[in-house]
């Protein structure tokens, strides 16, 4: 592979990467039209000021555990709000969201449950109001029914307009790497769209709000109309998503009840389908969301037919490598001419080394006589970056490829980790990862076959790339999800047994 196309690849990789790893969440877009930001004008009261500290979600309040079909629910009694969920099916992971479905009002501490079929319910009641909040579960999804009815026990009207939170991103327990997973959706009768969940903000009329992690995901649509979406900056660093109905008047003896759709469960596109078509947007890849579609469909087929999701990724490696093949030996042809060209383009160099524009004309004069783009090898790399991110993207927040193992590989959203090494090495961590290594050998031995057939000038221009190269990769994709190195492996791999093929039959 041509040194500029690795070094195109390898800056390629370096910016995105540690851009969204440590400082852009691909996910946010700026706020639309329809959304009211408020910069200095509070949303609500903070949480903390809502409720005495000792009812707060960090602190001892009391805590009950609800076994429901396919998870736990961890429920902060005094809030009747969901500290996390448990989810069997994906190996006791959880979904923290510190205080989901929180009706934020200071007064308002439930002291009493309830039970129900298939559910709970929570109820406050004082001199001039009952609240009750019940929540039913499904036996094959993770939706559940929320319900809030609330009655008015005084003589007088009584006026409410109460907000939910649906969770809180809380940032000081997180660090930079795990932040970046988190995101928004917001959907009103116009469009759906993922903003900037750190700016306070209201959205109006809105379908349904949703936030997210890295792996599983909370929304709440509200059965009527009428209701708004809103970002609560709690601290710098703490933000609550939630949702508002406009504000409502309960006349004496009369009550009202809202009721909403929930779902808690994992970022999964085929079961928020079926519940709901458009909850399915809440899965978004970020830059080249359409292409990691694509590649996650793919990969999703594949795994159907051979039920194993690292076959699926060394077929699914095959099939782009067949698709780029004519453009792959077009770069290739295109290496090989620009190669015998360098002599000429050096004697070029060396007459018009101080005449830029005359250089470059005498240099398309060149390519032209010899019928050579020189951009002709660049078309592979092009389309082969977008790809590349998106496996990442598809690796890192596929719940269904979380715990995936492949031959000694147990997990492949995660790097190899053939052994644990008796200590750590700087950049390199405490573990031995073999595939990053295997993919640095061939590398090299690609590069070594490239430079022999260079010209000697052009040979000792390369001589130090051969070693660099490789081991600048290696280091870079040592830590990376081993689904994507072994799909970097594998189309390295086939490029190099074509050159062999190509060399011997000279």
């Amino acid at each position: 592979m041509e040194k500029r196309t690795l070094l195109a690849i390898a800056l390629s990789f370096l910016v995105i990467f540690f851009w969204s790893k440590f400082v852009y969440n691909p996910a946010q877009q700026p706020a639309r039209q329809s959304v009211a930001v408020l910069d200095d004008v509070p949303v609500r009261q903070p949480a903390s000021q809502l409720l005495p500290s000792s009812l707060l979600p960090d602190d001892e309040a009391p805590v009950k555990e609800y076994a429901i079909p396919g998870s736990i629910v961890q429920i902060i009694e005094p809030m009747a709000a969901i500290r996390q969920v448990t989810f069997d099916q994906y190996k006791q992971n959880s979904y923290v969201l510190n205080n989901g479905l929180y009706i934020a009002d200071q007064k308002i501490i439930f002291n009493k449950a309830m039970p129900v079929n298939d559910g709970f319910s929570y109820i406050y009641e004082d001199s001039t109001m009952r609240v009750s909040k019940t929540l039913i579960t499904s036996k094959h999804s993770y939706i559940m029914d929320l319900e809030i009815k609330i009655a008015n026990l005084s003589s007088s009207s009584l006026s409410i307009d109460l907000p939910i939170i649906l969770g809180r991103f809380d940032l000081e327990k997180k660090d930079g790497a795990s932040q970046r997973f988190d995101d928004i959706i917001v959907s009103d009768q116009v469009r759906t769209s993922h903003p900037n969940f750190k700016k306070q903000a209201v959205f109006h009329e809105i379908k349904f709000i949703g936030m997210r992690d890295q792996y599983f995901c909370a929304i709440i649509q509200p059965e009527f109309t009428g209701y708004s979406g809103f970002v609560n900056k709690v601290s710098d660093k703490i933000y609550d998503i939630g949702i508002m109905s406009k504000k409502l008047t309960i006349n004496p003896g009369s009550e009202t009840i809202q009721k909403f759709k929930v779902y808690i469960g994992p970022q999964d596109t085929d079961a928020l389908g079926k519940i709901n078509p458009t909850w399915g947007s809440i899965v978004y890849f970020g830059m080249f969301d359409l292409v990691a579609q694509v590649i996650f469909g793919l990969l999703k087929f594949l795994f159907t037919i051979v039920k194993n999701w690292g076959i699926a990724i060394i077929l699914m490696s095959i099939l782009i490598y067949l698709v780029l093949f004519p453009l792959s030996v077009k770069q290739m042809k295109s290496m090989k001419e620009m190669q015998v060209l360098q002599p000429k383009m050096e004697q070029l160099r060396k007459q018009y080394g101080n005449n830029s524009k005359k250089l470059n004309e005498e240099m398309m004069k060149l390519y032209k006589e010899h019928k050579v783009n020189p951009l002709g090898g660049c078309l592979p790399m092009v389309l082969q970056i977008p790809i590349f991110i998106s496996l990442y993207q598809v690796l890192s927040r596929a719940i269904a490829l979380k715990g995936a193992s492949f031959l000694w590989i147990k997990d492949l959203s995660e790097p190899d980790r053939l052994f644990k090494l008796p200590f750590e090495i700087p950049f390199i961590g405490e573990y031995f990862n073999i595939l990053p290594i295997l993919m640095a050998i061939g590398m090299f031995i690609q590069q070594k076959m490239s430079s022999a057939n260079a010209t000697v000038q052009a040979a000792e221009q390369q001589k130090m790339m051969v070693v660099i190269f490789p081991i600048m990769f290696g280091v870079m994709f040592y830590n990376v999800p081993s689904g994507l190195v072994m799909y970097w492996f594998l189309n390295s791999t086939l490029m190099l047994l074509y050159q062999i093929k190509v060399m011997k039959a000279k």
